[in-house]
């Protein structure tokens, strides 16, 4: 998706994107990876611990390290809850709930940037792509309710900590993965990528 912005010379939308901090997904390595690694460094992840116990030692995973190869502060607030007595969280709930990584991400290319609701829009749409294809991802197609809970409120998106929430998700993903025995695992791969890599 960068790569296609880029290519299309999406001046605004990757100046939005830089706005938000997440310019870093710009530089992240498409990286064909097999699939026994990524298997291998799931069962190696112990998650109350948040380490890695690998033949070559232990690597300990944290919310600075993500925060330091992603290049984004690892402290800031909370996602908003997710409030079915607030209309505006119903409307937004309802708008995203369910729709498809391929809708949302040719909403990203056709959005238009005229106004400052246009880019409060793209970076919902943004956002949405960057959670279900990289930061949470997850086996079905279509966004989950607990991907919603970041775009609730999207204006001020650098106050959130980003890498700690990446952490969680990747956490439980894992204990997903190993409690049911699934051929593979949700969660941001690149986590654990990041691990083996920092070693």
């Amino acid at each position: 998706m960068m790569s296609t912005l880029s290519k299309n010379n999406s001046v605004e939308k990757l100046a939005e994107i830089d706005e938000i901090r997440f310019r870093f997904l710009r530089i992240v390595s498409n990286w064909s990876v097999k699939q026994a690694i990524m298997v291998h460094l799931a069962e190696s992840y112990q998650v109350k611990q948040r380490t890695f116990l690998l033949n070559i030692g232990n690597i300990r995973l944290n919310a600075e390290l993500i925060g330091r190869v992603f290049g984004i502060p690892s402290r800031g607030d909370p996602f908003p809850a997710l409030d079915d007595g607030i209309p505006y969280h119903v409307s937004i709930k309802k708008r995203f709930y369910r729709q498809t990584t391929t809708e949302l991400r040719d909403l990203v290319y056709s959005y238009p940037m005229a106004t400052e609701s246009d880019r409060m829009e793209f970076r919902r749409y943004f956002l949405l792509v960057i959670m279900k294809m990289f930061l949470c991802p997850t086996t079905q197609q279509v966004i989950s309710p607990w991907h919603i809970f970041p775009v609730l409120d999207v204006t001020d998106l650098r106050r959130f900590n980003w890498p700690l929430d990446t952490l969680k998700w990747f956490d439980k993903a894992v204990e997903k993965y190993k409690l049911k025995g699934n051929k593979t695992c949700e969660g941001c791969m690149f986590v654990m990528l990041v691990g083996r890599n920092d070693y």
